[in-house]
């Protein structure tokens, strides 16, 4: 096991999750390899947030959630497309954070979601592949519109009934 401190978020980051280790909380799969950390994954987050966004993990994900109306926000970290899409909710232990970018392919095996990164290791999602795609729409709608290449109009609420337009 190669354990790195301080690990820094960019754009080399492939993936976060836990780390079923009584000694790290988080497994960074990244270009260079895999490697453990005794920082949990929203701390990890956090830093990266501060350092290239001067904003924090929290205040990220309500931007994103207060926008778009995301459950699970992916989480803008900086550019290029430095974005953290997690499988479920943020504060779940099992929580994958994937960096899109990085995502080869996926693929839909007896034994659950594999993705397949840049450098050709695989994870094993925890997640549906329908979630997946969900979070994978999601997550450019997010980079689309932080590189300004899309704006986003929220759909109107009928005040009347509730029904959403167009």
């Amino acid at each position: 096991m190669k354990e790195i401190q301080n690990y820094l978020v960019n754009s080399g980051t492939y993936a976060l999750a836990a780390a079923r280790h009584p000694e790290y909380q988080t497994v960074i799969y990244d270009r260079e390899g895999k490697f453990y950390s005794k920082q949990n994954k929203l701390d990890i987050l956090d830093g990266a947030c501060k350092r290239l966004r001067l904003c924090d993990y929290w205040g990220s994900a309500r931007a994103v959630r207060d926008t778009f109306g995301y459950n699970k926000p992916p989480v803008i970290i900086g550019k290029p497309h430095i974005i953290a899409t997690p499988t479920m909710s943020p504060l779940s232990f099992d929580c994958q954070f994937i960096f899109l970018a990085n995502v080869l392919q996926h693929e839909l095996t007896p034994d659950g979601l594999l993705i397949e990164f840049k450098n050709h290791q695989k994870l094993k999602l925890n997640c549906s592949e329908y979630t997946y795609i969900e979070q994978c729409k999601r997550t450019s709608n997010c980079a689309l519109f932080f590189n300004g290449t899309f704006s986003y109009i929220p759909p109107r609420r009928n005040r009347k009934n509730g029904n959403n337009h167009s």
